[in-house]
């Protein structure tokens, strides 16, 4: 019974390194593309979007909350309070939502 775990550990470390191989070797990789009117930020803790167009960052240190109308081509200050640290958003529809 023993082996026959093993073995079911080792078929799924071989699966996963196999797609991992042909993950690789399709050589699709994603391409970055810098937005000339993004926002200045070392690092957003969370990002969501509610649709390919609507989306919200935020920025944990600073309490700044940016919005995306177009996908994110654009983006706006939508919040800013300098003593919040935020971790993460989520947003319930177009108009309401949560920062914490």
């Amino acid at each position: 019974m023993i082996v026959r775990a093993y073995s079911g550990i080792y078929k799924f470390k071989l699966l996963h390194y196999l797609f991992l191989f042909l993950t690789l070797l399709t050589g699709q990789t994603g391409t970055w593309i810098e937005l000339p009117n993004a926002p200045v930020v070392t690092r957003f803790n969370d990002i969501q979007f509610l649709n390919e167009n609507l989306g919200w960052a935020v920025k944990g240190l600073g309490g700044q909350i940016y919005h995306t109308p177009d996908g994110g081509d654009s983006w706006e200050l939508q919040f800013e309070q300098s003593e919040t640290h935020f971790r993460s958003v989520g947003f319930f529809d177009e108009l309401n939502g949560l920062g914490w």
